[in-house]
């Protein structure tokens, strides 16, 4: 029950750093550590978490829609059928991750990456999408009308 353990007492330190913040702050969520952390089917929307680390988190069915994601970093993460409607994901990393059934409806993913990630069904309709590197990526069944793509966007 070791790993038990340390699941547990980085949930009691995460929740100990989310009220210190939100108590003492501007209730911004930047640059919290959210890695491995099992929060599928939370409700996330609008928040502020620029530079967040949920590499390898399970976020299936979660809730990003309208927040602030600049810089944060997904790699490897469970992500499936996860929304992120009009966040603001530049700079973001998804590499790796597992994305099936996601939806990015008008998000900005200017300059993220996505080299080896599963976007088998994602819909990326009207997401801004230039500079983004998708390298290597599954893209079956994506929806990708009215995204925007320019030169420097790095297509599988």
């Amino acid at each position: 029950m070791i790993g038990g353990q340390n699941n547990s007492r980085k949930a009691r330190i995460l929740i100990e750093s989310l009220k210190e913040r939100l108590a003492h702050q501007d209730g911004s969520l930047d640059d919290l550590d959210w890695s491995a952390a099992n929060l599928g089917g939370a409700l996330l929307s609008s928040c502020r978490m620029q530079k967040a680390n949920f590499s390898s988190a399970m976020l299936r069915g979660a809730y990003f829609g309208y927040s602030d994601l600049r810089s944060a970093d997904f790699t490897g993460a469970d992500l499936r059928e996860t929304h992120f409607r009009e966040a603001r994901l530049e700079q973001a990393r998804f590499d790796g991750a597992d994305l099936r059934g996601a939806n990015f409806a008008r998000a900005i993913l200017t300059g993220s990456s996505f080299m080896k990630a599963n976007l088998t069904e994602v819909n990326f309709w009207r997401a801004d999408l230039r500079g983004a590197n998708l390298q290597h990526a599954l893209m079956r069944e994506c929806s990708v009308a009215d995204a925007l793509i320019d030169d420097q966007t790095i297509l599988p």
